[in-house]
């Protein structure tokens, strides 16, 4: 009993067949690859654009109570400045208590001198 053996072009299409479908299958994988690759970025687009628009969001509204902030200053200002102009309000300390007030802030008697 005789082995058959290949004719050589035979061999050459087997192997040209292997190439071909080694080659189709890794195209193949790379297709699948780069769609699920294509996917996570997309979800990822997606994350980002939802963490945007939280940030946004609260940005506008730090905006806002800045604004009202910024009015609540610039009343209470108004009102200090018109207080402090009340000729009422004003106060002047006589020598003598100035130098009371000076002697207490350094914690020496008043009257005694340094030296």
């Amino acid at each position: 009993m005789k082995i058959p053996i290949p004719s050589i072009p035979t061999n050459y299409f087997l192997i040209a067949a292997a190439v071909i479908g080694f080659g189709a299958g890794w195209t193949i994988q790379g297709w699948r690859w780069d769609a699920s690759e294509k996917k996570a970025v997309e979800a990822a687009i997606e994350q980002q654009a939802a963490d945007i628009e939280k940030a946004n969001a609260k940005s506008s509204a730090l905006e806002r109570e800045l604004a009202g902030q910024n009015e609540l200053n610039r009343t209470l200002q108004g009102r200090i400045t018109r207080e402090t102009r009340n000729p009422a309000y004003r106060c002047r300390v006589p020598a003598d208590g100035v130098r009371i007030l000076d002697a207490a802030r350094t914690g020496k008697a008043p009257g005694k001198s340094d030296r």
